[in-house]
């Protein structure tokens, strides 16, 4: 177990179960609320030591004045506001196996990031839209793509744990990737590329960047050694935006 401390902030230590810790120190000016966010891998202990705040806490507001604290527990959606006329400082340490700052996932987001959204729909038990949050709140996860396609980056998720929550029908046998803001779709087997299929959908706290082709883009690893004609480089979709299973080939711009 770890002992996490502050000179000068803390009275105490503070325990926790981590391999790390850090610590900083926020200020917000009056009127100022931050993002509805949560970390996985880490816990936080906020402290005020200047003015008043107002802490959301998995949808429960709580108040906090200079020289109260309270736990962030990790998994746990939390922000603080600042509702006061004067300023307000709150020290945060940090507590966990991992601090980096990709771990975040953001409900709402007060600064215009939150705009990504992905449409599972066709021979699926249900038909889903997948979010920013909803995407990095997925299993298989892929921290940097860099690792899986040389000189891309970016984080990523893969297809089929998208599937796995839609729920894939039986009889399904093809995928169609569209984008509709370049009218563009390619139909290709889906046993071609459920397993080697990612979505990239972020660049550390931000959604995958325009330029980037996001904010999401489609990518098949190892396209080259597929031995489907129909899967090649064209079918690694920019600005994706509709995912559709049907049991059929469907009409593609490829």
């Amino acid at each position: 177990m770890n002992h996490c401390k502050v000179i000068g902030y803390f009275s105490q230590n503070l325990n926790c179960q981590a391999s790390a810790f850090f610590h900083r120190a926020h200020q917000a000016w009056s009127g100022e609320r931050c993002s509805y966010q949560k970390y996985f891998r880490r816990e936080e202990h906020w402290t005020v030591v200047q003015g008043e705040t107002l802490i959301t806490l998995n949808d429960v507001e709580l108040q906090r004045a200079a020289g109260e604290a309270i736990v962030i527990p990790r998994e746990a959606w939390h922000r603080l506001a600042n509702p006061g006329a004067s300023d307000l400082v709150v020290i945060e340490v940090q507590c966990g196996d991992y601090l980096g700052e990709d771990d975040i996932v953001r409900r709402q987001d007060n600064y215009g990031r939150a705009k990504t959204a992905v449409r599972v729909d066709g021979e699926v038990e249900r038909s889903l839209t997948f979010g920013f949050v909803d995407l990095a709140a997925l299993p298989d996860q892929v921290v940097q793509v860099g690792t899986l396609i040389p000189g891309r980056d970016g984080s990523a998720v893969r297809l089929r744990s998208l599937l796995e929550v839609a729920g894939v029908r039986e009889h399904a046998t093809h995928i169609t990737f569209s984008a509709s803001v370049d009218n563009f779709s390619a139909s290709v087997p889906l046993a071609a590329v459920i397993d080697r299929a990612v979505l990239v959908y972020r660049q550390g706290l931000e959604p995958l960047s325009t330029r980037q082709g996001g904010p999401v883009r489609l990518f098949i690893t190892d396209v080259e050694s597929c031995d489907v004609e129909s899967v090649n480089a064209c079918t690694n979709v920019k600005d994706l935006d509709h995912i559709r299973i049907t049991v059929a080939p469907e009409a593609d711009t490829l």
